[in-house]
């Protein structure tokens, strides 16, 4: 058996990846020139590259489209407006305890409340931009002990690597990239007890470029992050997962910038759709797009090819005219002779109409359907109609089949980003002494992740409508039958319809302090009842103590035992 250095072990999972991602570098490539040209960096020198590299992109409207579609996705799924998310937890009768309710209210406030001092709200954009473009994307969490709690990395497709468990989810992730000398040394130096930088985990190079003052020199580096093959659950300084930053280019094997590890995996790569044993995203509106994007662009240079030639088209001439000159600007004139002008006077060198009404109509077309196919339709149709106000009804009839299409990218995204995301947080907050401490109930109980954008509620409201239409149908059948309502839970019905609508847990009391409220009023009420039946004794009482023992009538004869 080989004995292989650390540096070896990287370096074959580095080129197990690569030849994984080789196929799909060139239809990211495809996409990229057409849609998103400076998003993909696979070559590591793309880095700081000022180029112009959008020469493919004639006509603008599948980057226009992907851009509306990304901020829809993110004013649907995750805007830093309103509160998108709540922690509650899998027991429903659970969550209505007084306590936990309150609890799980602070600690999701807390956790939003953390989302917004950090840079999530700045990456998530280029996630969804990501993978409806190419199907892929991927971030890095890292804690922040300066006061922000967390931070968050976006990096462009084609500088990492990924792959996959036997569950289909990413637990490898491979990074290629530069750094300055300067951030290099800022990012991972240390000073030794004389308070000089030390050298000892860089290579030569550095220190060379250090020493000649050439601080912007880029330096390759590279960051794997992987399951620990020695990993004890049982032991607290033993990770699950390590993470290694080393040179590329060092010539000493045994030099790593960082050594470090995570219990959780601090990647998330969200995908768009994902085909069987696929690691990258396999469909996007940017892969399903690519031809007519691809048309459209030949379809413009077509009409500016007619164009050009209704301007200044092909010429011929008369060999007479060989040496002549000859203009062609606005007004200008060419003089001939009366053989090869025999009309005499002025008339125009040339006249074409070219017909371009057709290539108009074939690029609309397409057009339309590049919009279509980023779902322009349906975000227009909710900007048109305020979202989240609308109703069960118009939900059904308006593109439910649509939601149905985007409905499971958004449970993919809830699996593969947000799920993770809320988790990582969590950790982390508690971790820094940002949760409280969970009441009794809570103890040993697994919390829960519910999302309440206005995609989660749009899709909630089809549930919403089925509500009404039983509790409509049930007051009809209780007019005929008024005990048909015992079959109604009514008040779990207003529970399960606010857990529908994301009713804030102010509004609706929990459980327990129902119970408490008609407690209190079934005493109330009797309290009421004796008191009245008090009354009415001490009123019989006073009526019997008034009446007249010494004539004739019904009482007295009672008492003395007599008849009528």
């Amino acid at each position: 058996m080989i004995d292989y250095t650390k540096r070896q072990t990287y370096e074959i999972v580095r080129s197990n990846l690569t030849n994984d991602r080789q196929s799909w570098l060139t239809h990211w490539k495809e996409i990229a020139d057409v849609l998103l040209p400076r998003r993909l960096q696979y070559l590591i020198s793309d880095t700081n590259k000022g180029y112009r590299v959008n020469q493919k992109i004639v006509d603008p409207t599948g980057t226009l489209a992907l851009r509306h579609l990304t901020a829809w996705l993110m004013s649907m799924i995750s805007s830093p407006a309103k509160q998108w998310s709540r922690l509650t937890t899998h027991d429903p009768d659970m969550a209505e305890f007084e306590a936990v309710k309150n609890w799980l209210y602070i600690v999701t406030n807390n956790m939003h409340n953390v989302f917004l001092r950090t840079n999530l709200y700045r990456v998530l954009p280029q996630v969804y931009r990501d993978i409806a473009g190419f199907g892929t994307s991927a971030i890095l969490i890292e804690e922040d002990l300066d006061g922000n709690v967390m931070r968050f990395k976006s990096f462009p497709l084609g500088s990492y690597m990924v792959s996959t468990d036997n569950q289909g989810k990413v637990n490898t992730f491979f990074r290629e990239f530069r750094m300055t000398v300067r951030q290099l040394l800022q990012e991972f130096g240390k000073k030794n007890e004389q308070g000089k930088i030390d050298f000892s985990n860089f290579s030569s190079q550095v220190k060379t470029y250090y020493d000649s003052k050439q601080h912007d020199k880029w330096i390759d580096v590279c960051n794997i992050i992987m399951p620990n093959d020695d990993w004890k659950p049982n032991n607290p300084l033993s990770k699950k997962y390590v993470s290694t930053y080393y040179e590329n280019n060092a010539a000493d094997d045994d030099k790593f910038l960082r050594e470090s590890g995570y219990n959780y995996f601090p990647v998330l790569c969200p995908r768009w759709e994902v085909n069987g044993e696929d690691v990258y995203g396999s469909g996007c509106p940017g892969m399903d797009a690519l031809g007519e994007i691809k048309e459209l662009q030949l379809l413009k240079k077509r009409k500016a090819q007619a164009h050009e030639k209704h301007v200044s088209p092909p010429m011929i001439a008369s060999a007479s005219l060989r040496n002549s000159v000859i203009s062609t600007l606005p007004s200008g004139i060419t003089w001939v002779g009366e053989r090869e002008f025999k009309d005499g006077g002025l008339k125009p060198a040339y006249q074409v109409q070219p017909d371009t009404s057709g290539i108009l109509m074939d690029i609309q077309d397409v057009r339309q359907i590049i919009k279509r196919t980023f779902y322009e339709d349906l975000f227009l149709m909710f900007a048109q109609m305020g979202g989240e106000n609308m109703t069960a009804r118009e939900v059904d009839e308006r593109h439910e089949e649509k939601l149905y299409i985007l409905g499971s990218v958004y449970e993919g995204l809830n699996t593969d980003l947000f799920d993770p995301l809320h988790e990582i947080t969590f950790d982390i907050m508690n971790r820094q002494g940002l949760i409280p401490e969970p009441p009794q109930e809570l103890q040993g109980v697994p919390l829960k992740i519910e999302y309440l954008s206005i995609m989660a509620q749009t899709q909630k409201l089809i549930g919403t409508g089925g509500i009404e239409r039983f509790n409509m149908f049930a007051k009809s059948v209780a007019e005929i039958n008024p005990q048909s309502m015992d079959k109604v839970d009514t008040d779990q019905m207003l529970d399960v319809y606010s857990d529908l609508t994301s009713i804030p847990p102010g509004i609706v009391r929990s459980d327990d302090k129902v119970e408490e409220i008609r407690q209190a009023r079934a005493e109330a009420e009797a309290q009421q009842r004796n008191a009245e039946a008090q009354m009415m004794e001490a009123k019989s009482m006073k009526d019997l103590s008034q009446v007249d023992m010494e004539g004739k009538n019904a009482l007295t004869q009672i008492v003395k035992g007599g008849g009528a």
